[in-house]
């Protein structure tokens, strides 16, 4: 397992990450109205527009505490472990501005991982 290292500070924002061999930008963006997190996903080589705008493997998916982000997906592009939202204060609470990262923190699983308690 894999805790994604995330910038809780920061309302907006992509990192590039290399999960079981498949890279990948996760896009954070914060909504104040709806109080919720949402999560996109590129391929990094995806040319970005003028506008700063490119095409996503998945956009805009709520960042649900206790559930898998991705499970139910099986898009080209996406690593074939689970990546899943999980409340450190096991209140199954969404984060809130400022906890993505810090109280909620993403877990990814590795496919052998999958496997190994799939078998075990």
């Amino acid at each position: 397992m894999l805790q994604l290292p995330l910038t809780p500070t920061v309302d907006s924002y992509e990192m590039e990450f290399l999960l079981d061999g498949v890279p990948v930008v996760f896009k954070f963006d914060y909504n104040e109205r709806d109080q919720m997190h949402y999560i996109s996903a590129y391929d990094p080589a995806t040319p970005t527009q003028n506008d700063g705008s490119r095409d996503a493997i998945v956009a805009g998916l709520p960042i649900l505490s206790g559930q898998s982000l991705f499970l139910t997906l099986k898009l080209d592009g996406l690593p074939p472990g689970i990546l899943f939202a999980l409340d450190t204060q096991n209140d199954d609470r969404d984060a809130g501005r400022g906890e993505l990262g810090a109280r909620v923190r993403l877990i990814y699983v590795t496919e052998a991982e999958l496997s190994d308690i799939i078998d075990g």
